[in-house]
This record gives C-alpha cells, structure tokens and sequence, in this order.
C-alpha cells in the first residue's frame, strides 16, 4: 500500500516538472490542461503517481510501475490538500473514507 499527500500549491513550471518525474503520457495530457486547472490535475497526478510509486517500494525516480498492477482512490482529507492511496493487486477493491472529527 502506498499514499501520498500534498498540499495544493503554487509551483513554478509544474509542466517542467511533470516532464522530469511523471510517465511520459501523463506529462503529455497535462500539457493540454487549461492554466486554470493546472495546479489542481499536477497535484492529482502526483500523488497518483506517488502514491503508486509507493506501493511497491519504489521511489519517483525508478521505473514507473504498471498502472494495471495497482488500485487507487482519490480523495481529499482537509480543503486545500490532495490524496491518493494505491494498492498493489488486480482485485477490486472498494475504498471507504470516514472523515472523523472530534466532538
């Protein structure tokens, strides 16, 4: 299992870095998104990318991982912030998110 959690943020040249890190067809399509909603799909795949990078014990840097390979579930724990959990199975799997907050 892995996850990764980022702020939404303001980054310089997330298109330079989604080139340097990010799958070579993922970079691509972000390419083609409209400034506006640049910073939010970045982030998105990102913590896609991570997040699965993650499961199975490699890091950004290595070899990307076989999508096929993983399940993940987008979500977002706090405003302003995004997540992704990744497993590494074939099954389906159904994630449950309970945001518990403190009486």
């Amino acid at each position: 299992i892995g996850i990764d959690i980022e702020r939404v943020r303001s980054i310089r040249d997330p298109i330079r870095i989604a080139r340097r890190v990010l799958p070579h067809d993922v970079a691509a399509r972000l390419t083609q998104i409209p400034s506006t909603q640049l910073r939010h799909a970045f982030f998105t795949q990102w913590t896609r990318f991570e997040s699965t990078q993650k499961s199975a014990g490699s890091g950004v840097f290595e070899e990307p991982i076989d999508a096929e390979l993983t399940r993940i579930h987008d979500f977002c724990p706090l405003d302003g912030f995004i997540a992704c959990v990744a497993v590494s199975t074939r099954d389906d799997l159904t994630f449950r998110y309970f945001d518990y907050q403190e009486s």
